[in-house]
């Protein structure tokens, strides 16, 4: 074989020892490129999972502080039952609910939804819990607070991003609310007979329009009224032929079990969501606060 490399002895043979010898050290440059090569695979596949746990990690201890943002208990007041459920589309949402205890009794009623989905849209959900309860009390006026803070959103967000905002101030007392809604889904009082009641007086969603004026408006609840506060996810689910849930559908579910507890109503109404759709996958986020007066 030796002989069949080399070739026969003298100046033909002597030639042929440079050319087997490049191929020779050409096929160890390729082995070793591609072992070279399949290491660095190895070390990028390992450097990507481990990126994509911290990454997960990450949003998963997001999420945790987002939940811990919410109100860890309801509210219990003599005369009104209430409950709230925020259910996510993804691990961080973007919608907020809440409950704040002001003077002489009255509590503040909060949701909001700020734009877009996610981790980006759920970053700003603290700054809507540590506004709202740090200017709460300096504002009496619903209208005076949502004011300000629109400003803020608008310092915070830089115009990039907006914040719907519905505020009411619960007066247990008067059995009355005040609110101010900034954009959002308007609310719906819903009374036995009579057609839904949408809580629409305010402005523009907040942080667009810096130095935005706001209205404010009062309503007088009664035994037996239901107020249901929503964000899109519930009203803008569709079904697979395209149509929404609309307005009209959750105020007729809500008409139709007046006689459960706030609890049962936002179970019911995320089934009927979930039915309408046909599927448990949530394209955004859907919360639900309701508030029944006894």
């Amino acid at each position: 074989m030796l002989h069949n490399f080399l070739g026969p002895v003298g100046n033909a043979g002597v030639e042929r020892i440079p050319r087997g010898a490049a191929t020779l050290l050409g096929y160890v440059f390729v082995v070793v490129v591609v072992n070279r090569l399949g290491a660095q695979r190895r070390r990028l596949a390992e450097l990507t999972l481990r990126q994509r746990d911290e990454l997960a990690e990450e949003i998963r201890l997001a999420a945790e502080v987002q939940q811990n943002i919410l109100p860890r208990s309801i509210p219990i007041v003599a005369g009104f039952e209430f409950a709230a459920r925020m259910y996510p589309a993804k691990i961080v949402a973007g919608d907020y609910y809440g409950f704040l205890e002001l003077a002489d009794g009255e509590i503040g009623l909060v949701i909001a939804d700020v734009s877009g989905k996610g981790v980006a849209a759920g970053l700003l959900m603290p700054c809507i819990e540590v506004a709202l309860r740090m200017d709460a009390p300096r504002f009496p006026r619903t209208n005076d607070l949502l004011e300000n803070f629109n400003d803020v959103v608008h310092q915070i967000a830089c115009g990039d991003r907006f914040i719907s905002l519905f505020y009411g101030k619960l007066s247990t007392r008067t059995r009355s609310v005040e609110y101010t809604n900034g954009g959002h889904n308007p609310p719906l009082v819903i009374r036995g007979g009579c057609d839904p009641i949408p809580l629409d007086k305010g402005g523009p969603v907040l942080g667009v329009l810096p130095g935005s004026v706001y209205e404010s408006a009062k309503i007088d609840l009664y035994s037996g009224d239901v107020l249901v506060l929503f964000t899109d996810g519930v009203v803008e689910a569709q079904n697979p032929a395209g149509e929404e849930y609309s307005v009209k559908r959750l105020a007729r579910i809500v008409s139709s079990n007046l006689q459960q507890n706030p609890g049962e109503l936002v179970e019911r109404i995320h089934a009927s969501v979930i039915e309408f759709q046909g599927t448990s996958l949530l394209a955004d986020d859907l919360t639900l606060v309701v508030l029944k007066i006894l």
